[in-house]
């Protein structure tokens, strides 16, 4: 548990603008494998945000042959984006810097979600105004690039462009891949 601590304490402040933060990170293949540790805090959260606000019913897990579908989404959210960073970073020469970064990417998972969680229930509830919530969703997803951003730039060292480039990349295939994920799990419900 001191452990999960740890590396949340480490990742808030790395949030907070304080990027030495990350020089304590467990950066072995150890660390690489506990920080899928972030993946057991981050499901029951949204699970406990879907019983929270009524929306257990859209929670692939809980649905007809939906086993097979929350399996696929864990893949798409814990599984893809190191592969993908994997290929990207190797192709540009960054490969040395691949555990550090997907360490401090899982364990960002949790601080991004907990950070997220009130502005989403706000929406959710409908208590702010409809066009009020898409700024919001712009703020959210600009401040989730902004953070990428900087940890792409401080664990890769890699210019600017570059970091921002990765950081719009994964944005738009974590969209991408939710929303195909909500297709197939809409034909699958039809079918």
């Amino acid at each position: 548990m001191t452990y999960i601590f740890y590396h949340l304490e480490l990742l808030w402040s790395f949030v907070r603008g304080k990027d030495d933060a990350l020089y304590g990170i467990d950066a072995t293949r150890r660390g690489f494998w506990l920080s899928f540790i972030a993946m057991l805090i981050v499901e029951p959260l949204s699970l406990f945000y879907a019983l929270l606000f009524g929306y257990l019913d859209e929670v692939l897990l809980f649905r007809s042959g939906g086993g097979t579908l929350y399996l696929l989404q864990l893949f798409l959210d814990w599984g893809l984006p190191p592969l993908i960073l994997y290929a990207i970073i190797s192709v540009l020469g960054y490969r040395d810097r691949f555990i550090p970064l997907i360490v401090s990417y899982n364990w960002l998972s949790v601080i991004m979600v907990l950070i997220t969680m009130l502005p989403g229930a706000m929406m959710t509830t409908q208590l702010i105004p409809p066009q009020l919530s898409i700024m919001l969703m712009l703020g959210i997803y600009g401040f989730a690039m902004w953070v990428a951003y900087r940890l792409y730039s401080f664990v890769l060292e890699c210019p600017p462009f570059t970091a921002l480039g990765l950081a719009i990349l994964m944005v738009i295939i974590g969209i991408a891949s939710a929303f195909w994920l909500h297709s197939v799990s809409q034909a699958t419900v039809s079918a």
